[in-house]
C-alpha cells in the first residue's frame, strides 16, 4: 500500500526543504525543467503544491503554470505554434497546464510523492484535462516521471519548438472522469450508501431512488455517473416547477426570466443530486450530460439550502442569483446557461473589424434603454482599439462569438497602490516587474457566461502576459460579478506628512487584485443569511472584517439601517465623531458593493421564524442576526412618546440622517426662528456643544439659541477643564444666547404636528420656565432605543438594563448576537466583572472582536488563532484600542480627545501643556511616562490620526519629551511633532516593528536571565530601586543592543520610501527575525536573511545616534513573548529581474542590497513625499548579485569624517563593540555608570555641521539563483548615551507589566499594540564613532508565511494599524527639536519594566 502524505498548497517557509531536495540532483533537475527559481515558481504558479511527510518535513513539491517555459514561445498565443507542431485539438489553454518543476525526494517513497502531486493538482483543477511538460529534448531523463508522462509525437517542423520534447500527463491516469448513462434500476444499491447521511426525510423513504429511477419521462430524466460499471454519483432533473414563484423570488431579467423568444420556460432544474466524496470533484462531468437530455432548455437551475457549502456541489459552475429584498424564498437560486456548459472562452487584443460588434455589444448589456452617457460609456470600450497606448480593448469571445469586452490599463503605478494599500498582505511585490501588472478598468460579459469566471481572468491574464490583476471600484459604480474571484485589499492608514493634507481624499476607490497565485485557491461562497441591525460604528467594522476575508464570499450580508451606511461627509458638523473611520476610509472600504442595504428599523423580532419585521412592513429572514444599534438620546422618546419623530421640530442627533434632517428644518422659513420662536438645545454632552456650534455655523441668530443644561447631565463632558471653561467663555460672549443651568427639559409642547414650545423645570428653585420654541435639539442621557427594546422584549430575550450576552456576545439565542452600548455581560460572566461598559471603549475594536467570536461560534474558519473566543463564561476579553472624540465646539474650535480604553477621569501623573497660537494641547502621562490621554482645541487643523497613535507610548519614546517640556523647550506641541523626526511613530508598520523587536529582545536568553534577576528585587509596586537597576542594566548583552539597533535600522531601509527624511547608516547590520512560529498559515511572515549594506566613505555622512545609543532592557517583568504577528523589517528592495520570495523564504545565501539614500530632511523642514516611492520600499529584500555572496565576507567601510576621529574597536569579529551602557546625555533624567567607551579618543560632535549622506553603490543585477547576505557593523562614541531610567508602558487605563502589553497583542485580533523599541530621534546629538570590524552573528531567520495561499487574516486596517504602540523611550539632546541642524538617524532603547 503506498504511503500516504499531506498535500497542500505551497507556502513561503517550504523553500528551504524544496531546495534541499533539488540541490541534491540539481543537474537532472536542470536538464529536466531549465533554468528556474523556486521562489518565482512559488509566487508566479497556477497552482503550488506541497507533499509533506508524518513530521511535517518536505519531501516534495510541484509547480503549474499556464504557458510554457520556453523564451522562443510567445505565452501570450503558445497553443497557435504547439498545433502546427503537434496538431493535439484536444490540448488548449482552457483544458492545459505545464509543469514548471516536480521534484520529490530520493527514496523508495520517491514514485508515490510523485503520483500523489500530480493527484491532487487534477482533484483541484476539474476543467484541467492534461499537464504538458517541455524539456530540452527527447533524450532529457523524466526520473520519477517516467511511465506517467507520455511522449507527444510531432507532426511538423516549427522553429519555436526546436529542440524540444513535449510530454503529457492525462487526467485519466489519476482522476478520470465519469462515465455518464440513464439511470437504471439496478443503480439503487451503488448510489443507496452515497446518500447515507442525509437529512432530507424524503430521501429516506423505502424504494426513493427505484421510484425517481422508474418515473422517467419526457420531463423527467436521471443520470448517474460511473466508474468501472460502478454508480458514483446521481443527478434527476425535472422541467415541472414553479417558474412564476422564482420569478417573484429573484432578480431573473439577466437570464431573460428564464424564458425563450416566445415567452416559454426555458429552464429545468436539478431536483436530486449525490456524488460520493472520493469523486466530488467530477461534478463538472454531470454538466453537459444534463443539457443533452433536455435539448430544448437553455438553462438549468440549482436550488440550495442556505447553510450548503456550494464549492463542494454543481454550484461551483453555476452562477448564484440576486435574491429581491423580503423574499420569503427558503434556499438559493443557481443558474447556468448551456453555451457555458460546453464552450471555451478566449480573449485577444480587439481588432479593427470587431469595432461595431463592440459598440453593439456594449450597448446591448450596458444600454439596453439608452441614457444621456450612452455616448461616454461606448467610447470607452471604443477608442483604445488599434490605437497601440497602454490602455487595451480585449475581446472576450466563445468560438466566434463576442461574449464579453474588457478595457485594460497596461502602465500601473504599483508602488503608489502599495503605498496606499495593503498589497503585500497578497503580492510579493519583490518578485513581479512592472509589466506583470494590469488595471481592468472596465469588464463587460455576458451573463451567460458569468459562471466562467476563472476561465475569463487566466485568459486575461495569458492575453496581457501578466501576473496581478488590480481593479478599482468607484463609488457609486457597479462592481463586476468576478471580483468573487479576488481579494479586496484593506487601505493603509497614511501618515499625514502636512497640515494641508488633512481630510485628503486621494485614492478614495476600493482596490481589488488577484495575483496568478491565488487564481485556482478554493475559495467558498457563504449562503447564510446573516442581517446586521444598526450601522454603529461596532456594526460597520463587523461588516467591515465579514466583508475583506480573503477566504470566503459572504452573500448576502444584509444591513438594516435608518439612513443606510455612514458616509461621513456631511457639511453640517451638528454631531460629534468617534474618529473609528474616516471618509476616505469608508470610501476606500466601500461597503456598499458587498452588502444589501435596508433604509429602515427593527419593529420585531419572529425568533421561530428567524425573521425581522422593518419599519417599511417588509419582513427579513435570517440565519444570524446581530444587534448594533447603539444608544441615542431618549429625552424625546420620554417625553412625547415612541412616535416623537412624528412630530415636526423635534430632532435627536443620532446619525447622518438627523443631521440631515435638521439641515433641512433650519433652511426652512417657517423652522427657522420666525416669530421669534427660540432654537432649543437641551443637554451637557459634546453633541450638545456641537450642535450650538452648528446652529452659529448654519446662520441661525444668537439671540434665537436657547441651550439648557441639565444638574444631571455629564460634566466636564469635554474632558478638559480648560478647553471647557474656554468653550463656556465663548458661549457667554455670544450677544443674545440664553443659558439655562441646572434647568431639565419638562415637556415639549406641540399642535398640529408641530413644536410650538418647551417648559423648564429649575432643579433648585423648583421653578418652571416657559419659552416659546419651534426647533428642540435633545442631547441628554443614552438609552436603548424604544424600537429596538420593544423588539427585544417580546422575542424574549434576556434584558438587565441592557440586552445581556455571554462571553461569545450571544443572546439567549444562539442565532442573535448583540454588542456595543445597547448590550451587557451576563452576571454570571467573568468579563462582567473585569469591563465596563462597551461605550467606553473603541468601538471598531469591538467589532472586530464580535466578527472573530462570530465567526467561531457559527461554525466558520476564523480570522486568526487570537480571534478565536471561547464561547464560555470564563473568557475575560481584554480591549487595548484607544477611544477618541472629534467635533468643532462654539467658537469654531477644533475639538480632539483620545484616552486609553476606559472611564476618562482624572488619574495620577501629570499633564503637559502648551498654548501657541490660541492652540491648546494637552498631553497626560502617567506615573510610569506612558501618554494616556491627549486633548487638543484649536482652529488650525490637527493631524488626528498621527496623534492618536502617541496613546500608549512611552513619553522618553517621543524624543524624551517630558524632558524637554521641562527644559521649556517645546512651546506647542502641535509643531513639536510635525518635526521630520517623528514621521516613523506614525507609520501603519510602527507597531508591526516594536511588537517583533519586543518578541526577539525578550527571546534571548541574557534577557530571559535578567528579567528572573528583576523579578526578584521588584516591589510590589511593580518598581526596582535605582542602584540595583543600574546594576542590573550593566549587564545587559550587547546582542541584546544590537538586536534593537539593527532592527530599527531595517525598519527605516524597509520603509523608506514613505520615511525618506530620515538618514539610513551605511554600516553591515544582522537582523535577527523572530522565532518560527507553529502556525506558519498566511502570507503576512516574511523572511528575514542577511543583508549586504554598502558603507559611506569617511566623508559622507555623520554616524548615526542609532549605532551608538544601547537599549535598556524590556524583560525584566519575564513575560513570556508571544508569537510575532509578521515580520515587517525587511531591507528595502528595488524591482529586479530574478528575486526571492518574501512572502516566502528567500534561498539560502540570498544577497540583497539597499536604494541609495536622499538627503536627509532638516528639523521642521517641509518633507517632501514621493509621489511614486521607489519599488525598493517596505517589507520585501530583492537579488543583487549574480554570485551568491561569500559567508562571512565583510564589506569594506572607512571611518565617517569627524573633528577627532575614534579609533576602530579592536574586538573580535562577532562581539558587538557597545557591550555596555555607556554615559548618558544631558537630558536623560536619570543616572548611571558611564561605560568605558569603546573608542580611544571622544569625537567632536557633529552638529555644528551636518554632513550629507552618501549615496550607496549601484545595486547589481539579480540572479537567476538569488541568495542574501547580512552583516552588521558596530560603533564606537566618546559619549555613547546610557539607557535611561524608563518605564513600561500601558495597555489599558491602569498600568501593566511588559507581560500585559504581550498579552494585550496576543488577545487584540487586529491591533498591533506592545513596547516599541524605539524610533528616529532628533540627531543634534548623534557623534561620529569608527566602525567595529566584523560582523554580528544571530541565529537563523523566522520562516516566512504561505506564497501559495491566502493568508487567513484579513488586515481590517485602521483598527490594527490605528492602535499605537504601547512604550519605549528615546534618547534625546537638550536642545529642542526646532534647533536640530538635521535629522541623522535614530537613537536606540526601550523601555525598562515598570518602574
Amino acid at each position: 500500500m503506498p504511503t500516504l502524505f499531506t498535500i497542500r498548497g505551497a507556502e513561503g517557509h517550504d523553500l528551504n526543504g524544496i531546495q534541499s531536495i533539488v540541490q541534491r540532483d540539481e543537474a537532472a533537475y536542470t536538464q529536466r525543467f531549465g533554468e528556474f527559481s523556486l521562489a518565482f515558481l512559488i509566487e508566479h504558479a497556477s497552482l503550488a503544491v506541497t507533499a509533506l511527510d508524518d513530521e511535517r518535513r518536505v519531501v516534495g513539491f510541484a509547480s503549474f503554470v499556464g504557458h510554457p517555459r520556453h523564451e522562443a514561445v510567445d505565452p501570450t498565443d503558445w497553443n497557435t505554434t504547439f498545433q502546427r507542431k503537434y496538431n493535439r485539438p484536444e490540448i488548449t489553454p482552457a483544458s492545459s497546464l505545464w509543469l514548471g518543476l516536480l521534484a520529490a525526494e530520493k527514496g523508495p517513497d520517491e514514485a508515490d510523492i510523485t503520483q500523489q502531486l500530480l493527484r491532487t493538482a487534477f482533484f483541484q483543477l476539474p476543467e484541467y484535462d492534461h499537464v504538458l511538460l517541455g524539456v530540452p529534448s527527447i533524450a532529457s531523463r523524466l526520473g520519477s516521471l517516467a511511465g506517467l508522462f507520455e511522449h507527444v509525437d510531432p507532426k511538423a517542423t516549427v522553429p519555436e519548438w526546436d529542440n524540444r520534447a513535449v510530454y503529457r500527463c492525462s487526467r485519466s491516469k489519476f482522476v478520470p472522469k465519469l462515465v455518464m448513462r440513464t439511470a437504471r434500476v439496478e443503480d439503487h444499491d451503488d448510489l443507496l450508501p452515497i446518500f447515507a447521511g442525509n437529512d432530507d426525510p424524503s430521501v429516506r423513504e423505502p424504494y426513493f431512488f427505484a421510484r425517481l429511477i422508474e418515473n422517467q419521462d419526457d420531463a423527467n430524466r436521471s443520470l448517474v455517473g460511473t466508474m468501472g460499471g460502478t454508480a458514483y454519483g446521481m443527478i434527476s432533473l425535472s422541467t415541472a416547477f414553479d417558474l412564476a414563484h422564482l420569478q417573484r423570488a429573484f432578480f431573473l431579467e439577466r437570464f431573460g426570466n428564464l424564458q425563450n423568444a416566445r415567452g416559454e420556460n426555458a429552464a429545468f432544474c436539478v431536483k436530486v443530486f449525490a456524488l460520493s466524496e472520493a469523486h466530488e470533484s467530477r461534478a463538472i462531468d454531470f454538466l453537459l450530460p444534463a443539457f443533452e437530455a433536455f435539448a430544448s432548455k437553455e438553462y438549468m437551475l440549482l436550488t440550495l439550502p442556505h447553510e450548503a457549502d456550494p464549492s463542494t456541489s454543481l454550484a461551483r459552475y453555476m452562477t448564484l442569483v440576486t435574491p429581491r429584498p423580503g423574499t420569503s424564498f427558503p434556499n438559493v437560486l443557481y443558474v447556468v446557461h448551456r453555451r457555458a456548459a460546453s464552450e471555451a472562452l478566449s480573449v485577444a487584443a480587439a481588432a479593427e473589424a470587431q469595432r461595431d460588434d463592440i459598440e453593439r455589444f456594449v450597448r446591448q448589456q450596458l444600454l439596453p434603454d439608452g441614457t444621456s452617457e450612452e455616448t461616454t460609456t461606448v467610447s470607452a470600450f471604443l477608442d483604445p482599439i488599434g490605437q497601440g497606448s497602454t490602455t487595451k480593448t480585449l475581446a472576450v469571445t466563445a468560438g466566434s462569438d463576442l461574449v464579453g469586452v474588457a478595457v485594460v490599463e497596461c502602465d500601473v503605478d504599483s508602488e503608489r497602490l502599495r503605498n496606499h494599500f495593503e498589497l503585500e498582505d497578497f503580492v510579493n511585490t519583490a518578485l513581479y516587474q512592472p509589466s506583470d501588472y494590469v488595471l481592468l478598468t472596465r469588464l463587460v460579459i455576458s451573463p451567460h457566461f458569468d459562471s466562467r469566471r476563472l476561465q475569463l481572468i487566466s485568459e486575461l491574464m495569458r492575453s496581457t502576459r501578466t501576473k496581478v490583476i488590480f481593479y478599482k471600484a468607484q463609488a457609486g459604480t457597479p462592481v463586476p460579478s468576478i471580483m468573487q474571484e479576488f481579494v479586496r485589499l484593506q487601505p493603509r492608514k497614511a501618515i499625514t506628512y502636512k497640515p494641508d493634507e488633512i481630510g485628503s481624499m486621494d485614492h478614495a476607490y476600493a482596490l481589488y487584485v488577484l495575483p496568478s497565485k491565488l487564481l485556482f485557491e478554493p475559495r467558498s461562497v457563504v449562503s447564510s443569511r446573516i442581517v446586521v441591525v444598526g450601522a454603529s460604528d461596532v456594526g460597520v467594522s463587523f461588516l467591515e472584517t465579514m466583508a475583506f476575508l480573503p477566504h470566503r464570499w459572504y452573500s448576502p450580508l444584509t444591513l438594516v439601517s435608518p439612513g443606510g451606511l455612514p458616509t461621513l461627509t456631511a457639511d453640517w458638523p451638528f454631531i460629534p465623531s468617534s474618529h473609528c473611520y474616516s471618509p476616505l476610509e469608508l470610501r476606500q472600504l466601500a461597503l456598499g458593493d458587498k452588502l444589501a442595504v435596508v433604509d429602515a428599523k427593527m419593529l420585531e423580532v419572529d425568533r421561530a421564524r428567524k425573521a425581522v419585521r422593518l419599519s417599511n412592513g417588509h419582513w427579513i429572514s435570517y440565519d444570524y442576526l446581530l444587534i448594533t444599534t447603539g444608544l441615542q438620546d431618549q429625552t424625546a422618546s420620554t417625553l412625547l412618546g415612541p412616535d416623537f419623530d412624528s412630530v415636526r421640530g423635534v430632532h435627536v442627533l443620532s446619525n447622518e440622517q438627523a443631521q440631515q434632517r435638521l439641515h433641512v428644518a433650519l433652511s426652512s422659513e417657517f423652522e427657522a426662528g420666525a416669530d421669534g420662536h427660540a432654537v432649543v438645545v437641551y443637554g451637557r454632552t459634546l453633541t450638545a456643544y456641537t450642535a450650538l456650534q452648528g446652529l452659529i455655523a448654519a446662520g441661525v441668530p444668537p439671540s434665537q439659541i436657547v441651550h439648557v443644561q441639565p444638574a444631571t447631565g455629564t460634566a466636564g463632558c469635554i474632558n478638559d477643564a480648560a478647553i471647557d471653561a474656554k468653550v463656556g467663555e465663548y458661549v457667554q460672549s455670544l450677544e443674545g444666547v440664553r443659558t439655562f443651568g441646572n434647568h431639565t427639559l419638562a415637556s415639549i409642547e406641540h399642535a398640529d404636528g408641530l413644536v410650538s414650545g418647551v417648559t423648564l423645570r429649575d432643579e433648585v428653585s423648583k421653578g418652571k420656565v416657559n419659552l416659546q420654541a419651534s426647533i428642540v435639539i435633545t442631547s441628554d442621557q443614552t438609552a436603548v432605543d424604544p424600537d429596538t427594546f420593544r423588539a427585544v422584549i417580546q422575542s424574549c430575550l434576556v434584558y438587565d438594563g441592557k440586552l445581556v450576552i455571554d462571553s461569545a456576545f450571544r443572546t439567549n439565542d444562539t442565532s442573535i448576537y448583540a454588542f456595543g452600548g445597547l448590550a451587557k455581560f451576563s452576571r454570571r460572566s467573568a468579563n462582567q466583572a473585569n469591563l465596563l461598559a462597551f461605550e467606553h471603549y473603541n468601538s471598531r475594536e469591538l467589532g472586530v472582536e464580535l466578527a472573530g467570536s462570530f465567526l467561531r461560534s457559527a461554525k466558520q474558519q476564523a480570522l486568526t488563532e487570537t480571534m478565536l473566543l471561547a464561547n464560555d463564561d470564563t473568557l475575560v476579553h481584554k480591549f487595548v484600542a484607544p477611544k477618541m472624540q472629534t467635533g468643532v465646539l462654539p467658537g469654531g474650535l477644533k475639538y480632539f480627545h483620545a484616552h486609553v480604553p476606559g472611564v476618562d477621569t482624572v488619574k495620577s501623573g501629570r499633564s503637559l501643556v502648551t498654548t501657541h497660537n490660541d492652540d491648546y494641547v494637552c498631553i497626560h502621562i502617567d506615573n510610569y511616562g506612558v501618554i494616556d490621554a491627549i486633548s487638543y482645541a484649536g482652529h488650525a487643523a490637527l493631524e488626528t490620526d498621527n496623534f492618536v497613535k502617541l496613546i500608549g507610548l512611552n513619553e522618553k519614546f517621543a524624543n524624551n519629551m517630558a524632558a524637554r517640556y521641562d527644559e521649556g523647550v517645546i512651546p506647542d506641541f502641535v509643531s513639536f511633532f510635525r518635526h521630520a523626526w517623528s514621521k516613523a511613530l506614525f507609520h501603519d508598520r510602527f507597531p508591526e516593528f516594536v511588537n517583533e523587536t519586543r518578541q526577539q529582545f525578550l527571546s534571548l536568553p541574557s534577557i530571559q536571565q535578567l528579567a528572573k534577576q528583576a523579578a526578584q528585587v521588584v516591589d510590589l509596586d511593580g518598581k526596582i530601586d535605582a542602584d540595583i537597576k543600574e546594576k542590573l542594566l550593566e549587564h545587559l548583552h550587547s546582542q541584546a543592543i544590537h538586536l534593537v539597533q539593527t532592527r530599527l535600522v531595517e525598519y527605516l531601509k524597509t520603509n523608506h520610501s514613505e520615511l525618506p527624511m530620515y538618514y539610513i547608516p551605511d554600516q553591515q547590520y544582522v537582523v535577527p527575525p523572530p522565532p518560527r512560529p507553529e502556525s506558519t498559515k498566511g502570507a503576512r511572515a516574511k523572511l528575514v536573511n542577511r543583508v549586504d549594506v554598502p558603507k559611506a566613505k569617511p566623508s559622507d555622512a555623520a554616524v548615526p545616534a542609532a549605532a551608538k545609543a544601547p537599549p535598556a532592557q524590556a524583560a525584566a517583568s519575564g513575560s513570556k513573548p508571544a508569537t510575532p504577528q509578521s515580520a515587517r523589517t525587511k531591507p528595502a528592495a528595488p524591482p529586479v529581474a530574478q528575486a526571492s520570495a518574501s512572502a516566502s523564504p528567500r534561498l539560502d545565501n540570498a544577497q540583497t542590497s539597499t536604494s541609495v539614500v536622499p538627503p536627509i530632511a532638516a528639523d521642521g523642514d517641509d518633507v517632501q513625499v514621493p509621489t511614486s516611492a521607489p519599488a525598493s520600499a517596505r517589507s520585501h529584500t530583492s537579488v543583487a548579485a549574480s554570485k551568491p555572496a561569500t559567508p562571512g565576507r565583510e564589506s569594506k567601510a572607512a571611518t565617517p569624517a569627524v573633528s577627532k576621529p575614534t579609533t576602530p574597536a579592536a574586538s573580535k569579529p562577532a562581539t558587538p563593540v557597545a557591550s555596555k551602557p555607556s554615559t548618558p546625555v544631558a537630558s536623560t533624567p536619570a543616572a548611571s555608570k558611564p561605560a568605558t567607551p569603546a573608542a580611544s579618543k571622544p569625537a567632536t560632535p557633529a552638529a555644528s555641521k551636518p554632513t550629507t549622506p552618501a549615496a550607496s553603490r549601484p545595486e547589481s543585477p539579480a540572479a537567476s539563483q538569488p541568495s542574501t547576505r547580512k552583516s552588521e557593523s558596530t560603533e564606537a562614541a566618546s559619549k555613547p548615551a546610557t539607557p535611561a531610567k524608563s518605564e513600561t508602558p500601558r495597555t489599558t487605563a491602569r498600568s501593566a507589566s511588559s507581560s500585559s502589553a504581550s498579552a494585550a497583542v496576543a488577545e487584540s485580533p487586529r491591533r498591533t499594540v506592545s513596547e516599541p523599541a524605539s524610533a528616529a530621534a532628533a540627531a543634534e546629538d548623534s557623534r561620529p564613532a569608527s566602525a567595529a570590524d566584523g560582523d554580528f552573528k544571530v541565529p537563523a531567520a523566522r520562516p516566512a508565511s504561505g506564497v501559495a495561499s491566502k493568508p487567513s487574516t484579513p488586515r481590517a486596517d485602521g483598527v490594527q494599524r490605528s492602535q499605537p504602540p504601547t512604550s519605549s523611550r528615546m534618547a534625546s539632546s537638550p536642545r529642542s527639536a526646532a534647533e536640530s541642524p538635521r535629522v541623522a538617524a535614530a537613537s536606540v532603547a526601550t523601555a525598562s519594566p515598570r518602574g
